[in-house]
């Protein structure tokens, strides 16, 4: 068995098989996936190293449950417990950057953990993605919206460029993500340069930065591989991922463990140090959506890298949302007290 705890070095070194592999085909995927030699286990409990700082630490034991797209993280009581983590909204900025300090210092007063996941940036108000960098309009937002992290004082998830490796030409999403059809070469430098501006100003110390990925078989095998976008161990300390599953979509109609399996292995042993997250969870609307959720929920049980998941979908419209015997599923899943949910 593979040792996860072990670095990608260690790793290579006492696997011949996989490093012969990796000298021809350069991706762990392809081992898990055309490999029957090669195993993954995990051994219970999955304890990261500490991150530095005021970060939000993932729990030693467990996992933290989080939702999107309330109006009050007290509505998530209906599901027996409140939300861990909880998720600020995702659009661009449109205009000037603030920093939310009135979601984060609410979410605090509920004991949860704010998550800003949204694009730190609207490319027509900077001339462009492309020309993002040479922006000292951007650079003055970015560092604007850094001094009110560290004014405010408290940790909180951060993420920008979500789902950095999804490039389908969807049309509403080269607004949301003008960095569609850019290189990953780009695209990772643009999320070092903000990184860099919240070092330089002091709000690393609360920034907990998670880059999101999409795993690729959770489109039918249509995206880059995610790790190509990995902006580097410094710059990271959450690993997010996101699956959805879609029960008119025959390609995209996958089990849990089916969309994401592949990478988060993938990701587990190049970057076992770095604790994993759902950003991004659910599945549409039809009769068997509850058992796909506790299917997954499931899944992640035993997957004790796992340290957090965030379901996601709006009450009103979205096309996940949650029917009546789901909720009373995850009112049954919430009920085991692996996870973790606000106290």
């Amino acid at each position: 068995m593979i040792n996860v705890n072990l670095s990608r070095r260690d790793f290579l070194r006492k696997t011949g098989q996989a490093a012969l592999v990796l000298g021809s085909v350069g991706t762990l995927d392809t081992i898990f996936n055309g490999c029957a030699t090669i195993t993954f286990e995990e051994q219970a409990p999955v304890i990261y190293p500490p991150l530095d700082g005021q970060k939000i630490q993932p729990p030693h034991n467990g996992c933290y449950i989080g939702f999107s797209k309330w109006p009050q993280p007290t509505d998530i009581e209906r599901f027996g417990k409140i939300a861990k983590i909880y998720v600020e909204q995702l659009q661009a900025a449109l205009s000037k950057l603030t920093f939310p300090k009135d979601f984060v210092e609410m979410l605090y007063r509920y004991r949860g953990y704010p998550f800003i996941y949204k694009t730190m940036f609207h490319s027509h108000r900077y001339g462009g993605f492309e020309n993002i960098l040479n922006s000292k309009e951007f650079t003055k937002d970015i560092e604007r919206y850094a001094k009110g992290a560290v004014s405010c004082g408290k940790p909180f998830f951060i993420s920008t460029m979500r789902e950095m490796n999804d490039n389908r030409p969807v049309p509403h999403y080269k607004e949301m993500r003008p960095w569609k059809g850019k290189s990953a070469k780009y695209c990772i430098k643009v999320w070092r340069y903000i990184w860099q501006i919240f070092e330089d100003t002091g709000a690393n110390e609360y920034a907990t930065w998670v880059w999101s990925t999409i795993p690729t078989a959770s489109t039918g095998g249509k995206l880059p591989p995610s790790n190509l976008y990995y902006p580097g161990d410094q710059y990271v300390d959450w690993i997010g991922l996101s699956a959805y599953s879609w029960a008119d979509k025959p390609t995209m109609n996958l089990s849990f463990s089916g969309a994401i399996k592949y990478t988060y292995r993938d990701m587990r042993i190049r970057h076992p140090d770095k604790p994993m997250m759902m950003c991004e969870l659910g599945r549409t609307t039809n009769k068997n959506q509850h058992k796909w959720i506790r299917d997954a929920y499931e899944k992640i049980k035993s997957w004790p890298g796992m340290k957090a998941v965030i379901y996601w979908y709006d009450i009103r419209q979205d096309p996940a949302r949650l029917t009546e015997e789901s909720i009373n599923e995850l009112k049954k899943i919430f009920k085991d007290s692996y996870f973790i949910g606000a106290k």
